[in-house]
């Protein structure tokens, strides 16, 4: 499993959602997914820019030839603190949902 997928499954537990039917349950996780890498690619073209943002979209334009090394290497390069920033921006979707959760109690 992918970090943000192991990200997602965990504010399910936390939002006690697991519980729910599979159906339900997959259909809220994949709106989760949705919303966390659409939060990941705002820091992505914020911190790169359009220029470089373009660069990198035609790395990943294929999905059976990415190269992710080369991908990893870019955007590291390109990039400072890019991770804690996601990580930040995960930390602010899952508060977020945290929120909407309570407040639907």
């Amino acid at each position: 499993m992918d970090p943000i997928q192991d990200y997602v499954t965990a504010l399910l537990k936390q939002t006690n959602l697991d519980t729910l039917p599979d159906e339900m349950k997959v259909d809220i996780q994949e709106q989760l997914t949705v919303q966390a890498y659409r939060r990941i690619g705002v820091v992505m073209v914020t911190e790169l820019g359009q220029e470089k943002s373009d660069a990198l979209m035609t790395m990943v334009e294929d999905p059976a030839q990415v190269n992710t090394d080369a991908v990893n290497r870019f955007i590291t390069e390109h990039t400072k603190g890019f991770e804690t920033k996601v990580q930040a921006a995960l930390v602010e979707l899952g508060a977020e949902f945290i929120k909407q959760m309570k407040l639907m109690a």
